[in-house]
């Protein structure tokens, strides 16, 4: 095997062992906060049901809020809803 060839497959290793141990990067966590909130908005549920329906803790799904700084009147909401108050429309 010449060294371009072990090169090459030392590289993939060290990406699959990247992406293997990596959080949600910034696309996937955005897309997860917003599917979160549309959920929440379609249902009318709070966050703790909907990091249920979706199967990740709640405590993951508020820093996905905050790091994706979501709409002061959605991520009002979400709080709300957080808290167990009912929805309320605006």
């Amino acid at each position: 095997m010449n060294d371009a060839q072990r090169q090459e497959r030392e590289i993939k290793r060290q990406k699959a062992i990247r992406a293997e141990n990596a959080p949600l990067n910034s696309i996937t966590a955005r897309t997860v906060a917003k599917s979160t909130q549309r959920l929440i908005l379609a249902k009318r549920i709070t966050l703790e049901e909907a990091s249920l329906q979706i199967g990740i803790d709640r405590s993951i799904l508020d820093d996905l809020f905050e790091k994706n700084r979501l709409s002061a009147p959605s991520l009002n909401k979400i709080k709300a809803w957080a808290s167990g108050r009912p929805f309320k429309a605006l």
